[in-house]
């Protein structure tokens, strides 16, 4: 959770021995700040920034926010940019986990993204470099987000990290919104009520009811899972390849396998839908970028043959319709860091209105007799996509924008915890506490009827829990300390600086460097410590509390059922029965025969109570003599519990010890409201 300057110095050691070994320049090479690498830092270059001392980054003077380079080969241009979004004031984790970009670095960006928009001559393809996912990156201070900057530009990618694979290895999303009409559009389709003679087909087929999009795709890691990623543009459309190495490289004798990279026809699940650098050829119907079909091999073994199969999956199963070799390409790369091969073919004959019914696979053969395969993929010549499956980790943290949930989940969890509190006792001042709420509780305690279970009865678990004044008001103040005031103080940055304090609204430091202390830093990432808390501990609390409650009122109202019961049936053994408990006890009970619910009920023993029970027929098993549903709930408490001293942990190794022994309000009141509520309903006393 914070720096670790021998780390630095081996990750700088490690990269400059890279350099060295590959004959590259340094300066192609490109680092990126993330938010481990802000972790406790104050400011930007300050003594302990140690990216801004040991990252390749520094080392070529790239010290600004917003870095890009173009590349320019054979009327084509490449664009990469890459920006740093991280916290300026670094937070310690947990609470650093938000690309926070700012309105001064969205105009950089915008300018960087615009540079080549004024020359149509050549088509530019456009890549964008960043940590954060766009699900975990907020809006500037104006609002601006930068999804709709980079669809307006339209990048091909945004590449990005920070979730690696723990998530999932299927971590992509296709972002895409409506088209505006650009004068781009109108000069290469001349799309107006004039000229309409383009074709339905050469419109599927050029993309024109397609959306401005483009792709997100974050690039997993190499520390921990040994995942490399090569992307690859050809002729302006951009694909990849992840390529799992883990256990492949522990052995240092291992030959390093032979790649193969497809890059043409693309994956029709990871493809642009329409992609603007073949506009100028569409209306001609020839398109150059699908006269072939190619594919980069990396291999450190001389490669005797390569070739391509192309599988048709209409009849339900795979099979293969096409075969041909690939030729290696004159100007592939002389150096042998990968050589471009390629194979002519028919691709208007792969035209399909499905994306899945056609398939791809490379192999190649090199000269000891090893084949090596690649990834089986769908593809689509006509822009037709399949559909991306996510499992629901990924969607979790791709598919949801958690700067805009944060807040509305956020009130929705405290007004409905406010309303669970105030609404029952409002309801029980009005009521009162006699027989009509008595005759309320007894037709309402009717399991059989839907609408009692998913209302009433909650309701009345809730009304039960208000009675108890000391863990009502106890709750009450729990839930406004926790609105209104600091919930923990901490170190939250680092050592030589004082302690700061979180609320829901983010953390207040004091900076000596600056003129003012700092508030409201880290919102939304304080998320990841609010909203547990108040949906796994505060909310679970409130209703295992009111379920004690409620418990002990159910087995009341069952021992006077079934005494009444034995007394229709036997005033004989009623007599008898009575034998059992104190003389004091008996004209107590005040027993009403269209009213099972007592007005008043002194001290009954549970154990005495059971055993009553068990003499009149009461099986040993029965649910309210045993007190199965109090065992139960002693269990959920123990989960709660659990769940709220690992919270806490994670605090301590956070932001130390302080943190917890400095928070009474955040710490404390959880397990004293539930053992006030354990031991206020141990015993069967009327509330």
């Amino acid at each position: 959770m914070k720096q670790d300057k021998d780390e630095w110095i081996e990750y700088h050691e490690a990269m400059k021995d890279t350099i060295a070994k590959s004959g590259l320049r340094e300066e192609i090479f490109y680092d990126l700040r993330g938010n481990h690498d802000t972790f406790g830092v104050p400011l930007r270059n300050s003594h302990f920034d140690f990216f801004s001392q040991y990252s390749l980054s520094a080392s070529v003077n790239r010290t600004g926010n917003v870095h890009s380079v173009t590349l320019q080969n054979n009327g084509w241009k490449h664009l990469f940019i890459g920006f740093d979004s991280a916290l300026s004031v670094g937070l310690r984790g947990p609470t650093n986990l938000f690309g926070h970009p700012t309105d001064k670095l969205y105009s950089e960006l915008a300018t960087e993204l615009s540079q080549w928009d004024t020359q149509q001559s050549d088509p530019v393809t456009k890549i964008v470099f960043g940590h954060f996912p766009l699900s975990f990156s907020e809006g500037t201070e104006t609002g601006k987000r930068l999804e709709d900057l980079f669809s307006k530009h339209a990048i091909s990618a945004y590449l990005c990290g920070h979730l690696h694979t723990k998530f999932g290895r299927n971590l992509q999303r296709h972002h895409s919104r409506l088209p505006r009409p650009s004068k781009t559009f109108n000069k290469y389709f001349q799309i107006n009520a004039h000229d309409m003679t383009t074709s339905t087909d050469e419109k599927q087929l050029c993309g024109l009811n397609s959306l401005e999009e483009f792709w997100e795709w974050e690039m997993g890691d190499w520390r921990k899972s040994r995942i490399m990623r090569i992307i690859a543009i050809d002729k302006g459309h951009a694909s990849f390849v992840d390529f799992d190495y883990e256990g492949i490289l522990d052995n240092a004798s291992t030959a390093m396998p032979t790649i193969i990279v497809p890059t043409f026809p693309l994956d029709s699940r990871m493809m642009q839908r329409i992609s603007s650098l073949h506009m100028q050829q569409c209306r001609t119907n020839y398109i150059p970028s699908h006269e072939s079909i190619r594919a980069l091999v990396f291999s450190a073994t001389p490669i005797t043959s390569v070739q391509a199969k192309i599988y048709d999956s209409i009849s339900g199963k795979l099979d293969v319709i096409m075969e041909t070799k690939m030729e290696m390409e004159k100007h592939s790369d002389i150096t042998n860091r990968g050589k471009l091969y390629s194979a002519n073919w028919d691709w208007k004959r792969f035209i399909d209105s499905s994306p899945n019914r056609y398939w791809l696979q490379v192999e190649v053969f090199d000269i000891s007799g090893k084949h090596t395969y690649s990834q089986i993929r769908p593809f689509s010549v006509n822009f037709k996509a399949a559909p991306l499956k996510w499992t629901w980790k990924e969607f979790l943290v791709l598919g949801c924008q958690w700067d805009l949930l944060y807040k509305l989940l956020l009130w929705l969890m405290i007004v409905s915890l406010l309303a669970s509190l105030l609404l029952p006792k409002l309801l029980l001042l009005y009521t009162g506490n006699g027989n009509q709420f008595n005759r309320w509780t007894s037709a309402t305690l009717n399991w059989k009827s839907l609408s009692n279970v998913l209302f009433k009865i909650p309701l009345w678990i809730l009304i039960e829990a208000s009675k108890i004044n000391l863990i009502w008001w106890g709750q009450l103040l729990h839930l406004v300390y926790l609105i209104f005031f600091p919930w923990f103080y901490g170190q939250v940055l680092t050592e030589d600086y004082k302690t700061g304090y979180m609320t829901h609204k983010g953390w207040t430091v004091s900076i000596p460097e600056l003129p003012f202390s700092q508030s409201g830093i880290g919102v939304p990432d304080v998320m990841v410590i609010i909203l547990p808390h108040l949906y796994f501990v505060v909310f679970p609390l409130l209703w295992v509390v009111s379920a004690f409650a409620a418990e002990r009122v159910a087995c009341q109202m069952h021992y006077l059922l079934k005494s009444e019961k034995k007394e229709l049936e036997s005033p004989v053994r009623r007599i008898n029965d009575a034998k059992n408990f104190d003389a004091d006890v008996i004209p107590k009970l005040q027993i009403n025969k269209s009213n099972p619910v007592p007005a008043k009920m002194d001290s009954i023993n549970t154990d005495r109570c059971s055993h009553n029970h068990y003499a009149k027929g009461c099986a040993a098993s029965c649910m309210h003599c045993g007190r199965w549903i109090r065992k139960a709930l002693l269990g959920v408490c123990l989960v709660i519990l659990f769940h709220h001293c690992m919270q806490s942990y994670t605090l301590i190794r956070a932001y130390g010890a302080k943190a917890i022994l400095s928070s009474p309000g955040f710490v404390w009141p959880v397990p004293l409201l539930l053992t006030l509520a354990v031991w206020k309903t141990k015993d069967l006393n009327y509330i």
